[in-house]
């Protein structure tokens, strides 16, 4: 949660547990109280906290700390596929760079995997992960184009997903302050596969009746500013057998997906209150008929 360094965990059902973590340099304490850290949940119920530069091991629960490991390398995205780590770092090399680094259990880089070419755009920098149903692969998305593709730990693409939309154009350029700043255009959010085939993608775009500032294209973001006022979502489950969409909704909020040990789908959003309050609205995603 920024501005806490908590970790908040919630039952299945949506209440509220417990609280974890204060902001400090010591155990069960996390640094960046102005950045959002990311959260994900291994398979076996562990929950990872990347924070900057550093991954916090927790317990299932988010009860204790189990490790805590630094690296020097800063996580756009992460994931964790067989309690591996895999963040999204972009680290250049001689003709490019690698995209996506696996780290060791000491938070030290293995290798780099997700390779770009010397001439590649700055957006290609920057990723989208979520990891592949029963294979040690991630899933790998552009955040400005609707392209994904599963990439093995090794580095082999298996799989690509390809999907072409009026309402997602592509485009390279930044506008000025550009990540930092709310976009109005189409943005890759969040990946997802699940059982039988179903590939979920979140895409956040300009809400309706949302204009961005004059002569800037962008408007920046203020940490306590409902998102929702300025975002909207669109959820999309594609076939990854015959890559058509068979599922899609608008949503007027700025949804996330919440990491589960099962990659169950569950999404989640806040919302700010008259009274200043934050609401947490966590729900599940179904597709009727399955």
């Amino acid at each position: 949660m920024i501005g806490d360094s908590v970790v908040a965990v919630f039952r299945s059902s949506g209440e509220f547990e417990h609280m974890f973590g204060r902001v400090g340099q010591g155990p069960g304490e996390f640094t960046s109280p102005t950045s959002p850290m990311i959260v994900r949940v291994s398979r076996t119920g562990g929950v990872y906290v990347f924070d900057l530069t550093i991954v916090h091991q927790l317990s299932a629960g988010a009860t204790r700390t189990v490790a805590v490991r630094r690296h020097n390398v800063l996580a756009f995205d992460a994931v964790v596929v067989d309690e591996t780590a895999v963040v999204q770092a972009f680290v250049a090399s001689r003709g490019g760079g690698t995209v996506l680094q696996v780290l060791s259990d000491q938070g030290t880089v293995l290798r780099g995997i997700g390779e770009t070419g010397e001439a590649s755009d700055q957006f290609d920098r920057y990723r989208k992960l979520a990891r592949a149903r029963g294979k040690a692969a991630v899933w790998a998305a552009r955040i400005n184009r609707y392209e994904a593709d599963r990439i093995s730990l090794d580095g082999v693409p298996t799989t690509r997903v390809v999907r072409k939309a009026e309402w997602f154009p592509e485009y390279d350029s930044f506008l000025e302050g550009e990540l930092f700043l709310t976009p109005q255009r189409p943005r890759i959010e969040g990946l997802l596969e699940t059982d039988g085939g179903l590939f979920w993608v979140i895409v956040s775009h300009g809400a309706q009746g949302f204009h961005p500032l004059s002569g800037q294209g962008e408007r920046a973001i203020d940490r306590y500013l409902d998102l929702n006022a300025l975002l909207d979502s669109t959820v999309e489950v594609i076939d990854l057998e015959t890559q058509r969409v068979v599922a899609r909704r608008r949503f007027d909020s700025y949804l996330s997906f919440v990491s589960t040990p099962d990659d169950s789908v569950l999404l989640y959003s806040l919302r700010s209150l008259e009274s200043g309050e934050i609401v947490i609205e966590v729900f599940s995603g179904v597709i009727e008929g399955r």
